[in-house]
């Protein structure tokens, strides 16, 4: 093994203390919070800017449709584009904060892409547009068309300056299905005291009712007043075997027997 001399040793060691005094952490902490250790740009959108003067305005009211993507629902370009730069985290949700410039006439931003599905489920099975998960079906959107009132998936991608970015995979619908909602995960504590809940459809129906301003539960009728069962607030019960003719009716402590629209018998309190 060769030999170096003391000098060169020591010189050596200072190199090697010297870069490891060197950092390359990403965050600094900065009092109580953190940031990054250089400075990044964040762009961001908006559909109309007023008051705009040298890239700058001076109002958060200023800024119409501000995003961080560069279309909207539509697939439509919006018609600026603001950079912030910082070192800060998050980027900037203050418009005022951007330095704004037209998107007309750049080139790069050459597409839009919008897929939706009708498949139930989890994320995680549906795959993407370009790779659909197993008899998922994805259909395209075109651009200047609102997404579709059924679709509960959306799929969407952008390509500028010739760089495609990731599939976005995002909930649009309202659909939850049994493999979303675990067993027992939903209790009566998380059901609204205002909801309807109804078996049946039609007539033929059993109504648990939060809304009405008379009944709670009520069956064989839509409207609570005609169903031939039905319990109000105070826990009246109310019994008809028709809604007319002859008929048994038991209404709270009376027992009332008609022959036709003839009241012949009653029972109960007779008050």
């Amino acid at each position: 093994m060769a030999k170096i001399s003391e000098t060169e040793l020591q010189k050596r060691l200072r190199k090697l203390e010297s870069e490891n005094d060197v950092s390359n952490d990403l965050v600094e902490r900065v009092g109580d919070q953190y940031q990054y250790t250089k400075t990044f740009i964040y762009v961001a959108y908006a559909h109309a800017l007023a008051n705009l003067s040298a890239g700058k305005i001076t109002s958060q009211s200023d800024a119409t449709t501000f995003q961080y993507s560069p279309y909207d629902a539509a697939g439509t370009l919006l018609t600026y584009r603001g950079y912030f730069l910082s070192k800060a985290i998050y980027a900037s949700g203050d418009p005022t904060d951007y330095t704004w410039e037209a998107t007309s006439g750049n080139i790069g931003f050459t597409s839009s892409e919008r897929y939706y599905t009708t498949t139930k489920g989890l994320e995680s099975l549906l795959g993407t547009p370009t790779k659909p998960g197993a008899s998922v079906t994805w259909t395209v959107i075109n651009p200047g068309t609102a997404v579709p009132t059924t679709a509960i998936w959306l799929a969407i991608r952008h390509t500028i300056n010739d760089i495609t970015s990731n599939w976005v995979i995002m909930p649009y619908g309202t659909y939850v299905d049994t493999t979303i909602i675990a067993d027992d995960a939903v209790t009566g504590a998380k059901i609204s005291s205002a909801t309807t809940i109804t078996a049946g459809t039609g007539n033929n129906v059993g109504v648990l009712d939060g809304a009405d301003s008379t009944y709670r539960i009520y069956a064989g009728h839509a409207t609570p007043a005609s169903a031939p069962f039905r319990v109000k607030q105070d826990g009246t019960v109310i019994i008809e075997s028709a809604a007319s003719g002859s008929r048994l009716v038991i209404e709270d402590d009376t027992i009332k027997v008609y022959e036709g629209s003839t009241l012949r018998v009653k029972l109960g309190n007779l008050a």
